[in-house]
């Protein structure tokens, strides 16, 4: 086990590094770095590299392979960066906005930040995601960043993940996806946003035991990761395990009480079990802490409409017209209210109005039980086939899954 702690003094750091043996609790090495702050990636290489050293690594028959940073510019850039990482977890509309501005600010600060430039691509496609934007004008954004972060680095495995998502969301390309996919955990084996990434993958195709077993293999590579951890809940959501689900949930408001995707999946987990009160609750707190994003919204419309407050639902259905006359929001959102008032025809219309825009929240169609009232519906079993998604749910079994093609 390795310990360690860090303290700082303005441009002083001090590192106390600690390996022990945990079978006796023997202390097998320790060492202190004393160094500037202007060398705090260099740090991180020395000590990767003394730890190997004492376990006297090798790596199939040769000498390790010399350790290469994955970023070795300016201190200051590299901690917008991960203030933007801070607010990009968020899930909120004025959390993804301060992330661009950080991420923006890195870039400005070192043009040549190959994490800043990921973490702006996941900024765009986090708007084209949660239509904050219209699809057309996030993707390409997403694109030209990714492939830039790409270019100054190619075994940063973020922008890797990243255009797994852009050909999973933006480009509906469910082949290509897959490649990437598997592309970004190549690149980096251990990364949790990539094994995440592949779930999702996995999840809107409906091969929902695979997709469990890689959301609980990001989830064990970064446990505090909040949208990994909502992510097994939603697993357990779309495999009926209501309970289980809960339980994962309330592991993330322990994390963080106000996180908007585990109220929402609290909601939803409700509503299954019967608890329309609490369909109703989760729903309202989830528009609140996630500064009203469109999806929410509808999904409350639908909630009251459930519940028989009708009256609410539509004013809901109004707010979302009067948003959409500021600027894009997800048809998605105006299809789950129309859902719940039982207005089927309308909602088939705001799907297809969806499809047409490429609305990303709309890859989860094929698996979505809000959508069950649309399932039997023609029009909609013929978008799932234009999406290259249609077809029964298949087991972690079937040899005939689409990930056998790779």
């Amino acid at each position: 086990m390795l310990n360690g702690s860090v303290r700082r003094a303005g441009d002083r750091l001090r590192i106390n590094v600690e390996l022990t043996n945990v079978a006796d609790g023997y202390c097998l090495w320790s060492e202190r770095f004393d160094r500037q702050m202007k060398d705090v990636f260099a740090i991180e290489d020395e000590v990767a590299s003394s730890v190997v050293s004492i376990l006297k690594l090798k790596m199939a028959n040769q000498d390790p392979a010399p350790f290469e940073p994955r970023y070795t510019g300016h201190p200051e850039a590299y901690n917008l960066y991960l203030k933007g990482r801070y607010y990009y977890n968020k899930t909120t509309v004025e959390g993804f906005q301060k992330a661009g501005e950080f991420f923006g600010k890195a870039i400005a600060v070192d043009p040549g930040c190959a994490p800043a430039y990921s973490g702006l691509a996941d900024f765009h496609m986090a708007l084209g995601i949660w239509s904050l934007a219209e699809p057309k004008e996030a993707w390409p954004k997403t694109r030209e960043c990714a492939m830039k972060a790409i270019q100054l680095n190619a075994r940063l495995p973020e922008p890797h993940v990243t255009l797994a998502k852009i050909y999973q969301f933006g480009d509906w390309n469910r082949q290509a996806a897959e490649i990437a996919s598997r592309r970004a955990i190549q690149v980096s084996p251990g990364h949790s946003d990539a094994h995440f990434a592949y779930s999702v993958f996995l999840l809107q195709m409906g091969l929902l035991g695979q997709a469990l077993d890689e959301i609980k293999r990001a989830h064990s590579l970064d446990p505090l990761n909040l949208r990994v951890a909502t992510g097994v809940a939603w697993l357990y959501y779309y495999l009926t395990d209501y309970h289980r689900a809960l339980d994962e949930c309330q592991s993330v408001l322990d994390l963080s009480p106000d996180y908007p995707e585990a109220q929402c999946c609290i909601a939803l987990c409700s509503e299954k079990m019967g608890r329309l009160a609490d369909h109703v609750t989760w729903l309202e707190k989830a528009a609140a802490g996630s500064s009203g994003l469109p999806i929410v919204l509808g999904l409350l419309g639908r909630a009251y409409a459930l519940n028989g407050q009708n009256d609410k639902a539509r004013e809901l259905q109004a707010k979302l017209q009067a948003i959409s006359k500021q600027r894009y929001t997800s048809q998605v959102a105006h299809a789950l209210v129309a859902i719940g008032l039982g207005e089927l025809d309308s909602a088939m219309q705001w799907l297809q109005e969806a499809f047409k825009a490429h609305d990303a929240i709309l890859c989860y169609a094929k698996v979505f039980p809000p959508y069950d009232a649309l399932r039997e519906h023609p029009r909609f079993q013929e978008m799932l086939r234009r999406m290259g998604v249609a077809g029964p749910f298949r087991s972690e079994n079937d040899t005939a899954d689409v990930t056998k093609k790779a």
